[in-house]
């Protein structure tokens, strides 16, 4: 997701092609099984208003593009498949990349080095990797007894808050734990 060594093809042949070749074996297979297909939230890309499920899409990276078209691949299989679009946003927890925010900040203080940071005005909505397994679950059952052909939903936490609110909320949690966390806020640029 966040590699900017991705190549943008390779991205088109995973999330869009392949899901193309899925949903076409599945739709010959003569049943009607329901699809979840997982989604992000960088299918939106920049948007300075919360996003909703009716918000325009305008994906700003190769990664978002490439999970549009699998969601626009699979609304064409909407009318012989039932399929529910789970667009994940901010997903964290354990096996998280360790170059991503929370790690890097958690590795940097345990390290005793300073964090250096944009100023983290950015919103965000983080949702926690046991949440997202949970819905997916209960999507799945809300997929068998809705009898719905086609929807997207978002999936996030629902508390939208900025970078700096949750890396304070961290430092206190570490600090807790015996880490001083130096945060360096307005040292490094907005990407």
């Amino acid at each position: 997701v966040i590699g900017s060594d991705c190549d943008p093809a390779d991205l088109m042949q995973v999330n869009s092609a392949a899901t193309s070749v899925m949903l076409e074996c599945l739709s010959e297979t003569g049943r009607q099984p329901g699809v979840i297909l997982a989604g992000s939230g960088f299918e939106y890309g920049d948007h300075s208003q919360p996003i909703s499920e009716g918000t325009i899409e305008r994906p700003a990276s190769p990664y978002g593009r490439s999970k549009l078209a699998a969601t626009r691949v699979a609304e064409e299989f909407s009318d012989r498949l039932p399929i529910l679009v789970l667009r994940i946003f901010g997903v964290y927890g354990p096996g998280e990349n360790e170059n991503l925010l929370i790690p890097f900040v958690i590795r940097r203080v345990v390290e005793g080095r300073p964090v250096d940071l944009s100023p983290g005005r950015q919103v965000r909505d983080f949702a926690y990797v046991e949440d997202v397994a949970k819905t997916f679950w209960a999507a799945s059952k809300w997929l068998v007894e809705s009898n719905r052909d086609w929807n997207i939903v978002n999936v996030g936490s629902g508390r939208p808050l900025t970078i700096r609110a949750l890396l304070k909320d961290l430092a206190i949690l570490m600090d807790a734990k015996g880490f001083s966390a130096d945060l360096k806020w307005g040292v490094q640029g907005y990407r």
